[in-house]
């Protein structure tokens, strides 16, 4: 009977140590990844911050068009802000300014490799003079076609000039909105100020400029493989493979003695 405890308390334990190792292994094989060494992390963090969009720098007020050709001018672009790159054409590119979709002549803007904190001007204001209580409001820079008026209650967005006393706009009614023209008379015209801030804006993830030393491989292999501890149920498996045996054998010696 003492043999078979013994017999089986080294069983017990023998299980249990090559179950320890087959799982240790495994977390090792699967956790111990080593680094890509064709890969530069200054080149990722490059990429990640590169912007979405491509902007490019109005250096001088030039004509926003609302198609591609030179007979569509809405209004001038004020110099010192930026345009969304759409697309580029042979003549004109597809851009983007505030909420509007148009056209400019290509190669009149510079292209920038950062994210404008500032992109569009939003100093400008359009008001209406003292005991005016509204002016007309048109759809083309004849001012000719009148489509609405604005009023005390209504608030305007200037875009920009179109020519000597006329003015693109965004008028929000209490029905909708409306892009037009309005005149000088009856308003007090502040353009926009120059964009004084040429700053880039943060990318999302901006990466730290100091790197994080890596830390030593306990086991004197390759520096590039990250370290791993032995998980929970390894050290769980590893003491009831030792307990159980120590157990049953007590067990089973005790038993022997109190039958004598």
């Amino acid at each position: 009977m003492k043999k078979l405890a013994i017999t089986a308390a080294l069983l017990c334990s023998l299980l249990g140590l090559i179950l320890v190792c087959i799982y240790t292994a495994s977390v090792l094989n699967s956790s111990r990844l080593p680094l890509d060494k064709g890969v530069n992390p200054a080149n990722v963090y490059a990429a990640s911050a590169l912007p979405a969009v491509q902007y490019m720098r109005i250096t001088e007020a030039i004509p926003f068009y609302s198609a591609e050709n030179g007979a569509s001018l809405l209004f001038y672009l004020p110099a010192t802000y930026y345009v969304a790159l759409e697309e580029e054409g042979e003549e004109y590119d597809a851009v983007t300014y505030e909420d509007l979709h148009g056209y400019i002549r290509h190669a009149s803007c510079d292209k920038v490799s950062y994210e404008p904190n500032v992109k569009y001007a939003e100093s400008g204001a359009v008001a209406l003079q003292k005991d005016v209580e509204a002016v007309r409001f048109y759809s083309d820079q004849a001012c000719a076609d009148k489509i609405a008026e604005y009023t005390v209650g209504d608030r305007l967005f200037l875009y920009g000039q179109a020519r000597e006393g006329i003015y693109y706009c965004r008028l929000h009614k209490s029905y909708g909105v409306i892009y037009g023209y309005i005149g000088g008379t009856g308003v007090t015209v502040t353009l926009p100020r120059d964009n004084a801030d040429q700053t880039a804006a943060p990318p999302a993830d901006e990466p730290s400029d100091e790197q994080e030393e890596p830390k030593p491989n306990p086991d004197g292999g390759d520096d590039d493989v990250y370290e791993t501890n032995l998980a929970v149920p390894v050290r769980i498996i590893l003491i009831i493979s030792l307990a159980v045996p120590a157990f049953l054998l007590v067990f089973l010696l005790t038993r022997k003695a109190k039958k004598k």
